[in-house]
């Protein structure tokens, strides 16, 4: 049964290469209601050359139609396994098992919540959204690109698709965050107070933003109850997404200072290998954003950073997700221009 194809009406609906292992089809998409359809389902081993691992020819194991409602246990949908066992005197004297259930969702109704409280009432379920930076359909994409334009260039950090007062990203993702009992919030700290005012039952959670802005996301966890608190996008750096927190020095002439600003500087080739945009890098040494994010949590240390003084007069451009490019440094000699950033709590703004 190597290469099944399933058909409906003419339209491909699947193509499972594997002749050994069951699989499901949701054929709804391609039915015609109030007619009579056709479903064809045929096999080709004769794609590969057959041997040792020959799985037959013809259709020779079961195949089911099933009429399921919108909301149901998908087939196969269970999963149990042995998660630890406990001994005593060389035999097993009790067994942890652990069940997971995978649930089809297709009634455009928001149960995620209500399916996992059934399972499991303790449980509290969230997810992170994010605004349409990301991509959701044409239209928003749209919007975004006129907006990011009339920001002026693209150099906007947080624009993400609407503004304070713009609810057009509350209208298209209300029906799914109302089965949430809290709902994670992507780069959105901006929407905090609007959308608590739309929704005064809403608990929300900062699940992802930028490193270098904790300065700003952490007044408003420590100011708004309703908001529980805020990850940040990443805490370690890490082997991928390579150049990801970039950023770059260049003469304020440079011929590509408009490119980097528009977009360019998220492109990273080789040699770039690591994402360099967390607080820690990636052998755990803490960089200077997280020194400032240890300030902005209550750390009465003052941290005095600088520019190397080769780059004075440069522009930086920076990613989304990058934080500037200075090093610890203490009073020593330098030019009197050298730039430096002073990070230091409310309570104790004084040179060390």
């Amino acid at each position: 049964m190597m290469n099944a194809t399933v058909e409906v009406n003419g339209s491909r609906a699947a193509l499972q290469h594997n002749g050994y292992i069951p699989f499901a089809v949701r054929i709804t998409p391609y039915l015609a209601f109030g007619v009579d359809n056709r479903i064809t389902i045929s096999v080709n081993p004769s794609m590969q050359t057959n041997a040792r691992w020959y799985t037959g020819a013809g259709v020779f194991r079961s195949v089911q139609l099933l009429h399921l409602p919108g909301l149901h246990i998908a087939p196969d949908g269970i999963f149990g396994y042995t998660r630890s066992l406990d001994w005593r005197d060389g035999a097993v004297v009790l067994a942890h098992l652990q069940a997971a259930v995978e649930v089809y969702n297709a009634t455009g109704q928001a149960r995620l919540a209500e399916v996992v409280h059934a399972l499991d009432p303790s449980r509290p379920v969230t997810n992170a959204i994010c605004s349409y930076w990301n991509g959701t359909d044409d239209a928003p994409a749209r919007e975004i690109a006129a907006k990011i334009l009339a920001s002026g260039g693209g150099v906007l950090q947080n624009i993400q698709g609407d503004s304070v007062g713009d609810t057009d990203w509350e209208r298209r993702s209300e029906a799914f965050t109302d089965g949430l009992d809290v709902v994670g919030y992507n780069y959105m700290e901006d929407k905090y107070e609007q959308d608590h005012a739309l929704y005064p039952q809403r608990v929300i959670l900062g699940t992802e933003n930028y490193a270098k802005e904790i300065g700003v996301h952490w007044p408003l966890v420590e100011k708004l109850p309703y908001v529980l608190g805020d990850f940040t996008w990443p805490a370690c750096d890490y082997i991928g997404e390579a150049g990801l927190g970039k950023g770059m020095l260049v003469a304020p002439d440079a011929r590509q200072l408009l490119a980097l600003r528009m977009g360019a500087i998220q492109v990273s080739g080789y040699p770039w290998r690591l994402a360099d945009d967390a607080d820690l890098d990636i052998l755990g040494h803490r960089m200077p954003q997280g020194d400032y994010r240890s300030i902005v949590w209550g750390s009465p240390a003052t941290a005095l950073f600088s520019y190397d003084p080769a780059d004075f007069g440069k522009v930086e451009v920076l990613s989304r997700w990058g934080s500037p490019a200075c090093s610890g440094a203490g009073p020593g000699p330098g030019p009197r221009e050298r730039p430096r950033t002073l990070w230091c709590s409310p309570a104790h703004r004084r040179w060390p």
